[in-house]
């Protein structure tokens, strides 16, 4: 790392880990085994979408070749990213005054709509954890005995959950789940949909 020509830090982050290995990207190349053809080193697991090293320092040279000037800018890549990045903690403490206070992170790990423009995203999905237990009965009950008498737990669960999304459309019914999409960002959507077309139908295997 050295010192920008702006007073600023920014974070650019990618991970080298891939899953699922599949049984391999074509015939004679291992997930799991380098190949080398017509000079050129293949390895599938180089990177999560092959691009997050190469974009991060590609981006940095395109920038500094047009005398943009730039802030410091740091470049973190791990490799247990689809193991849930248990690593990354003990690497980032040690790092913590090495890295400072990054003012922009970017994030090198999103699909790409295709290979004729530069695909941004601007929102990432996001997830609430919790443990949901339904209990009817103190002990267990033949179901000769107890069906049609005891309430069926499945049944109490279902119900719970349609109070949060409907099971019919998936329409999220508390407002604390909804967000206001801006008239900018679903400009973009349309935008975006113009131009993938059915290109996500077509790549979902079924």
């Amino acid at each position: 790392m050295s010192p920008g020509e702006l007073p600023d830090c920014m974070l650019l982050y990618g991970h080298l880990d891939k899953q699922p290995e599949f049984t391999g990207r074509s015939p004679g190349l291992s997930p799991w085994e380098p190949a080398l053809r017509d000079g050129k080193l293949y390895g599938r697991s180089g990177a999560d979408d092959g691009y997050a090293v190469f974009s991060a320092i590609t981006a940095i040279a395109a920038l500094k070749a047009q005398n943009v000037p730039l802030a410091r800018c740091i470049i973190l890549i791990e490799a247990s990213e689809e193991s849930g990045s248990t690593d990354l903690p003990s690497h980032l403490e040690p790092l913590r005054n090495r890295i400072s206070d990054p003012s922009l992170v970017v994030y090198l790990d999103a699909e790409c709509g295709d290979y004729e423009r530069l695909w941004c995203t601007t929102s990432l999905r996001g997830n609430l954890t919790g443990r949901l237990s339904v209990r009817v009965l103190a002990e267990g009950m033949h179901s000769g005995i107890a069906t049609g008498i005891a309430p069926t737990p499945f049944r109490i669960l279902e119900q719970l959950l349609a109070r949060i999304e409907d099971p019919y459309t998936g329409e999220l019914r508390l407002d604390e789940l909804k967000v206001f999409i801006p008239a900018d960002r679903q400009r973009q959507i349309s935008a975006a949909a113009g131009i993938l077309e059915t290109r996500l139908q077509v790549s979902y295997p079924g």
